[in-house]
């Protein structure tokens, strides 16, 4: 007797569609270590930006604003508007969805307060290893919209070689260890793992990439304002901002990357996606510092981490059985 579909994927069997599935990974990690790439860009030009205005959570929070500005223009321009009226006709199972945003503001926030403590290099070790120890088990639940993906040893080895790359890749860094932080910034980055999943949700539920970015980034600017709200009623001491316009395309970058990850996400799971992201970060830190180095950095060191990386994402790139996935009614 034939078993019941789940999904549109026959459970336990890989089914017709798995060869045009596995054809589309390719590149969808392509895109993926892309739109990393470009949050390398965005951590430099939001790195620049912060040393001027004097506040890590005002810069972000002003990239946040630019990106949902952004999006909002894009949004009415190919009037994306016409299709509210239909989601609201669709109700979500649950509103969760909605709150994907938050995991971006608690990233933020949580980096901005602990890498005077810890350093930068310590923080994106720390960050790296919650996000794919959260995405093992966003995976392995079936968390996302890609169906669950069993804990195996390939996928373990992987996230293990990827925390090693991302640690060679800041060997010289200064750190600073404090346990509270360190799991601060871990359970930060299990945070990010499941923002991941749950963007991918509301891109089924929305369907429409520039909608589901648009509700991700005015959830965001709102946690982030508020934690804003606050740092500037402590009476910390604000900067000047610079008229440079290119300090001010964090906002872009991130609008790419969210619209990339929730549409990848389904095709590559949680864990593959954040590998790929973590390998463009790495790759587009390095190209970064060749093209307009900031600082004597161990380039070495750096290059050996993205060999690492990519080695990780070959790893669990490899072909898999179709994920039992879950109904894609949200």
């Amino acid at each position: 007797m034939r078993e019941r579909s789940v999904g549109g994927v026959d459970a336990g069997h890989p089914g017709p569609a798995a060869p045009a599935r596995m054809h589309r990974v390719g590149p969808a990690l392509c895109a993926a270590t892309v739109a990393g790439g470009l949050l390398a860009l965005q951590s430099r030009v939001n790195g620049a930006l912060t040393e001027r205005v004097g506040s890590a959570v005002v810069v972000a929070l002003s990239s946040f604003l630019i990106g949902l500005v952004t999006l909002l223009v894009v949004v009415a321009a190919t009037g994306k508007w016409r299709l509210v009226a239909d989601v609201r006709r669709r109700k979500a199972r649950t509103p969760l969805i909605f709150t994907g945003g938050l995991g971006g503001a608690v990233i933020v926030t949580t980096a901005a307060s602990a890498v005077p403590l810890i350093g930068v290099a310590l923080l994106g070790v720390c960050l790296v290893a919650g996000q794919l120890a959260g995405s093992l088990v966003v995976d392995g639940v079936g968390v996302g919209p890609s169906g669950r993906h069993p804990i195996t040893a390939p996928r373990v080895l992987g996230s293990t070689l990827a925390v090693a790359g991302v640690a060679l890749s800041l060997v010289g860094e200064r750190v600073e260890l404090r346990p509270l932080v360190v799991a601060m910034v871990v359970l930060a980055g299990v945070v990010g793992a499941v923002q991941q999943a749950v963007n991918g949700r509301l891109q089924q539920h929305l369907r429409d990439t520039w909608l589901t970015a648009t509700v991700n980034f005015a959830v965001g600017t709102a946690a982030v304002a508020l934690v804003a709200l606050v740092v500037v009623g402590r009476g910390v001491d604000l900067g000047s901002w610079p008229v440079n316009p290119l300090l001010y395309v964090g906002g872009p970058c991130g609008v790419v990357f969210v619209a990339v990850a929730a549409t990848t996400v389904r095709l590559l799971g949680v864990l593959r996606l954040t590998l790929a992201v973590v390998a463009g970060q790495l790759a587009g830190g390095l190209l970064l510092d060749v093209v307009a180095p900031v600082a004597d950095r161990p380039g070495l060191w750096l290059a050996l981490g993205v060999a690492v990386v990519l080695a990780a994402v070959a790893l669990t790139a490899r072909p898999e059985k179709s994920p039992v996935r879950s109904p894609t009614r949200t």
